[in-house]
């Protein structure tokens, strides 16, 4: 209900281009697409210019440029050739295809990074490139899921990364210009190897090739904030935001990095942003109530901002609860918050170490025991299968602390802190 000035100032934009679109699925005939734009300017409220476009859908992409070539008319821009080339660009011949890539772009952003999204999202993205394979954007966003779903712990082995890098130089094989495609090399080096200064490199010929892009400025922001260059991340991430203002991922990972600087004040508006974009997410309120006990103490806040969450993650929703429940001196409560969790929360942090932890607390030594034997088992298996991950040492050394292994605990933290020091993170 907001009117165009309002729209305009929320967004900081001058012009804003609105329409509707109009659907025809005809049941045995080819589909149709009904645009009718019209750009207003903000400050008068005045109508430039308004068309109705009628094409059949596979149409869709010419009428985006004649639409994207009248606006820059209308607003006396002279495009450079490079930019007239990308106006008209087709990504792709296929409408099957193009639909797979949509899909997969809406798993892609999801703010919990949650696995089954990380996974549809390659899904999708293997649909697409299948569908066409010199899909190009499509080959850069399945090489991102690749890295994502590695990065993220959902699957550390060498051919999730292998998949990565090929779906990324497959990218860059059919469109070596392509800023997508360097985008996702950039991810690969970063997200796969840790190589900052790899990933800054691709990611900065991203951004020569493709100014003002919201995903590769965040890209770098992502990179700069894990150097520890928190002021830099946060610059980017705010011209993230102002370049895509209704992404809740890239909000909400602007909260995070006011929150990494304790600039708690400053993060809570973009927590609540965030959570006002995606309200189906989980991370967003769990940060903003975990903002609230350590910058404030006030566990009621906490709780009044849990209970608005929505248990779609269930791994997520239980470790905000049990943090919750903790913090409030109620372990038993922690208890039963676990009980309905997945076996594994964050990737190879089993269940059963929490709740052993819990036991030890209460002085339940016998419970304590069996849960901590149980992580023990779960995380000795997990670190002969993936023997260099950090996590799994660190979480090992808890494990063993808490059944008075205190050499072992030792061995497996320093381990962990030889693995991951913080000159790498």
């Amino acid at each position: 209900r907001k009117t165009t000035k309002q729209i305009g100032e929320d967004l900081g934009v001058g012009f804003v281009l609105e329409g509707t679109v109009r659907w025809d699925r005809r049941s045995g005939g080819e589909g149709r697409v009904r645009i009718t734009p019209q750009l207003i300017r903000v400050a008068d409220d005045t109508h430039m210019w308004a068309d109705s476009y009628e094409r059949v859908l596979d149409d869709v992409f010419a009428v985006q440029s004649e639409i994207a070539a009248e606006v820059v008319g209308q607003l006396g821009v002279t495009l450079l050739p490079d930019e007239r080339e990308a106006v008209a660009v087709r990504p792709t011949e296929n409408m099957d295809a193009y639909q797979a890539y949509l899909r997969g772009l809406e798993w892609h952003s999801n703010p919990d990074f949650a696995t089954e999204a990380l996974h549809l999202a390659a899904q999708m993205f293997e649909r697409a490139v299948a569908l066409d394979p010199s899909f190009v954007d499509a080959h850069a966003l399945l090489s991102e899921a690749h890295s994502a779903l590695y990065h993220f712990q959902e699957d550390l082995s060498p051919g999730r990364l292998a998949r990565a890098k090929a779906a990324a130089e497959r990218a860059l094989e059919l469109a070596p210009n392509s800023p997508a495609a360097h985008r996702a090399l950039g991810y690969y080096h970063y997200y796969g190897q840790r190589d900052y200064e790899r990933a800054l490199e691709e990611l900065d010929l991203a951004a020569r090739l493709l100014p003002n892009d919201s995903g590769i400025v965040e890209a770098i922001a992502f990179v700069h904030r894990r150097q520890g260059r928190f002021e830099e991340a946060l610059v980017g991430l705010k011209t993230a935001v102002d370049l895509d203002p209704r992404n809740a991922q890239t909000v909400l990972s602007l909260a995070e990095t006011y929150d990494d600087l304790r600039r708690f004040a400053e993060a809570e508006p973009y927590y609540e942003r965030s959570i006002s974009l995606a309200p189906d997410q989980v991370r967003a309120y769990w940060y903003k109530a975990a903002g609230y006990i350590s910058w404030s103490g006030s566990l009621e806040k906490a709780r009044a901002t849990l209970e608005r969450a929505p248990n779609v993650s269930p791994a997520d929703y239980a470790l905000a609860w049990f943090g919750q429940e903790m913090c409030e001196r109620n372990p038993r409560a922690a208890l039963e918050r676990l009980a309905d969790a997945p076996e594994s929360l964050f990737p190879l942090l089993p269940r059963s170490l929490l709740e052993g932890f819990v036991y030890w607390l209460l002085d339940e030594r016998q419970q304590a025991q069996a849960s901590c034997e149980a992580a023990r088992i779960f995380l000795e298996k997990a670190a002969e299968e993936t023997p260099d991950d950090p996590d799994v040492h660190s979480y090992l050394g808890w494990t063993y602390a808490c059944l008075g292994r205190k050499a072992e605990a030792i061995r497996e933290a320093e381990r962990a802190v030889e693995l991951l020091p913080v000159s790498r993170d």
